[in-house]
Order: structure tokens, then sequence, then C-alpha cells
């Protein structure tokens, strides 16, 4: 048996697919990501199965998850964030179950790969990106001039804004 430290992120591919001269093959992390969904969708289907009044402790935990995510929004966005409390939820306890996964002996941890936590802040970029632009419109670019700030300083400001904001 050779045990090798950095085993534990060295990606494999297990089912070897390309589609159109893409390759879309099914590697370790792939398999990882699927397990990851599968106990979260489990935990809450279970938890839920047969919800009640005076919840049990499984029901008990999942409703703590879900207001632990609610406050959180709620306090940090206001009551405007409630409409992207299930994207937060979601995102929250992906990563969450990824990276509990990957401290079981043997396993992999997914958002340990550049790649996977890349996909996810980009993702997460471009949606702000878009709510942004479908609040406010081109006004969304008055918040890298603040407001009141000299004329002389704009060259100085707005690129530090942008860095700040990126």
């Amino acid at each position: 048996m050779n045990l090798e430290p950095l085993q534990h992120f060295h990606i494999s591919i297990v089912v070897p697919l390309e589609v159109a001269g893409i390759d879309i093959s099914i590697s370790n992390s792939v398999i990882w990501m699927w397990l990851a969904d599968l106990v979260i969708v489990l935990f809450f289907y279970i938890a839920f199965r047969n919800p009640q009044a005076v919840p049990q402790r499984l029901q008990a935990a999942a409703e703590l998850a879900y207001l632990f995510i609610r406050n959180m929004v709620e306090q940090n966005i206001g009551p405007d964030g409630r409409p992207f409390i299930p994207l937060l939820f979601t995102l929250f306890y992906f990563i969450l179950t990824c990276n509990l996964l990957g401290l079981l002996p043997g396993s992999f941890t997914p958002t340990s790969q550049i790649v996977v936590t890349g996909a996810l802040a980009a993702g997460v970029f471009l949606f702000t990106l878009i709510i942004r632009f479908r609040l406010y419109g081109m006004g969304f670019f008055r918040a890298f001039a603040p407001q009141g700030l000299p004329t002389w300083l704009l060259p100085l400001m707005i690129p530090i804004e942008v860095l700040s904001f990126l």
C-alpha cells in the first residue's frame, strides 16, 4: 500500500466521455459533488417527510439550518434579500457538505480544486452583476464615483472602486 499525502487532491477520470469533441468525463470530483448533493437532498427529504407542528430532532435541525441562512441574509441585506435566500442556502450547504465529506478518510474534497471554487465564484459574480443591472440599469456605474467626490480625484478613485468591487 503506497500512501501519498496529496492523493486526497488528485483528480482521476472514472468514466471517460466525449460529446461533439468536448470532454465531459466523470471524475472523482464530480462523483463527490453528486454525493454531496445526494446527502443534502436526503437529509432535507427525511427531515421534512412527515412535518409536524412540534418538530422532532431532525426536522428541528433542518429548520434551524434554513433559519440560520435566512437570518444572516436579513441581517446583512435586509428584507430586499429574501428572494436570494434559496441561492445562498443552496451554495452554503453545498460547500459545507463538500468540505465535511472531504474530512472522511479516503474521500475527495471537490472544493479543494480551483476550478470548482472558481466556477462557483464566477457564477455568483455574474449573478450579482445581472441583478445590479436589472435594479439600477446604467446607474450601477455611479457606485464607482462616490457622491460629493471632487472631479480631480475621479481618475484615482474609479480604479480603486472598481478593484474593490471585483
